[in-house]
């Protein structure tokens, strides 16, 4: 079970060190698609990388493109800005059958002028695999003092 989520950037100093995990996502290939047409890969690789790479391989790109959306889910949505990555790897392949999710830690702080920068040791986790997928530091700069809910 993860800790309590942050109820304002007051609260993230004290979460450091502290790992939230989500659960268990499903992989739309439908998505995956859009993100090739979206991304001009459709137009560089065709519908296919080749018969060197096994189907339904998912791209590298697109598993840091979940990073937004899978941490919304364990930590809430925050008004900030992605200030970068540190480090990236992609350590397992990812198929589009397999589901996903997110251990996201808070690795350290520090106050800006225009908010809090938070780095995050972010980790997506595939099932059926022993290592994770992917493993990145991501730093994000939080400017607000609670967190959005877009859907209203």
């Amino acid at each position: 079970m993860s800790p309590e989520q942050p109820r304002s950037i007051g609260d993230f100093p004290s979460k450091v060190g502290q790992t939230y995990t989500g659960e268990w996502m499903g992989l739309d290939p439908q998505r995956i698609a859009g993100f090739w047409v979206g991304t001009y890969l459709d137009e560089t690789y065709g519908q296919s990388l080749g018969p060197e790479y096994p189907p339904g391989l998912v791209e590298g790109f697109y598993q840091l493109a979940l990073l937004d959306y899978l941490s919304a889910q364990i930590i809430g949505r925050w008004h900030g800005f992605n200030y970068g990555l540190d480090k990236v790897r992609f350590i397992r392949p990812l198929n589009e059958s397999q589901q996903v999710r997110l251990a996201l830690t808070v690795a350290e702080t520090a106050s800006r002028d225009s908010g809090l920068l938070v780095t995050y040791d972010a980790v997506l986790e595939a099932s059926g695999q022993e290592k994770p997928a992917m493993a990145a530091r991501w730093l994000v700069l939080l400017q607000d003092l609670q967190p959005h809910n877009y859907t209203q």
